[in-house]
């Protein structure tokens, strides 16, 4: 049980610092899930675990709420985007047989011969 304490701890600072906060909570949870008969009749580890546990939900929140508000900014950039190819985009019927990299020696003129063959 000392060693949790002192894991407890330094996740507590980690926490406190808001570094490894995805890291630190799985390494809560497996602590608290391995050592709880243990824990349930320590007196001492009541105010760190308190602590651990306000940490916890205070940068958890954080950390949803900026992976919130990215997935935000990559749908509405993806949206822009689109707006943006539809409006240079003219769609053509005639077009779509037609190669357009025949003649510039890119190579798709001599896979047709090969394919013809």
């Amino acid at each position: 049980l000392n060693h949790m304490e002192r894991l407890v701890y330094y996740l507590i600072v980690l926490l406190r610092n808001g570094q490894g906060v995805e890291l630190c909570s799985r390494a809560a949870v497996f602590l608290v899930k391995t050592h709880q008969n243990q824990l349930h009749g320590h007196q001492k580890m009541s105010v760190p675990l308190r602590e651990l546990r306000r940490l916890l939900k205070l940068r958890l929140c954080e950390a949803r709420d900026a992976i919130g508000y990215n997935l935000a900014a990559i749908r509405i950039i993806g949206k822009v985007s689109a707006e943006h190819k539809s409006r240079y985009h003219i769609p053509d019927g005639l077009d779509a047989g037609k190669d357009v990299f025949k003649d510039l020696g890119l190579g798709s003129d001599v896979a047709a011969q090969l394919q013809r063959k």
